[in-house]
């Protein structure tokens, strides 16, 4: 006759519970780089918007600094697979650095860079992130600021746009 203790059940039923969150976690439940791209980091010079030139010159005037440098701005693109549903934010790090804004597209993350000065800052660095209370690293540095613009700068949603639907 089988054991019909209802508490030896729950006692059971929990260990295997606890087990399975602790061990078998599926590796989508926190991000992880794509593979299937030529590189997995992307900085592209982008057309910038009215808001770019805008929060360009409330930085300037907060800093206070008259500048006559061309305003440059750009998008860095990270092909990451992202947990879903992300029930908790990811928070993304360059080597110490918290990136605080970055935004979605269909096949990763983004955030713009307004200062290109803050490339040599990060290049070699790794790249990472705080998901569920883990440092979650990446497997990639940030590389160098691209030497080339091209001729025509293009907007942020092209940069953006699926690479299949180019």
């Amino acid at each position: 006759m089988p054991n019909t203790n209802p508490l030896k059940k729950l006692v059971v039923l929990s260990l295997f519970a606890m087990l399975g969150v602790h061990s078998s976690a599926p590796a989508a439940d926190q991000p992880v780089l794509r593979t299937n791209v030529a590189s997995p980091v992307e900085i592209i010079r982008i057309s910038p918007s009215q808001g770019d030139l805008g929060r360009i010159e409330r930085k300037r005037k907060q800093d206070g600094i008259q500048s006559t440098n061309e305003t440059q701005v750009h998008v860095v693109k990270l092909y990451v697979n992202m947990p879903r549903p992300a029930a908790q934010a990811c928070i993304l790090y360059i080597g110490e650095e918290r990136i605080s804004e970055y935004g979605g597209f269909s096949e990763g993350i983004f955030f713009k860079v307004y200062d290109p000065k803050q490339f040599e800052t990060w290049q070699g660095k790794p790249i990472r992130m705080r998901y569920r209370n883990e440092m979650i690293d990446l497997e990639v540095t940030m590389p160098p600021k691209p030497e080339k613009t091209p001729a025509k700068l293009p907007p942020l949603a092209d940069v953006l746009k699926n690479e299949d639907s180019r």
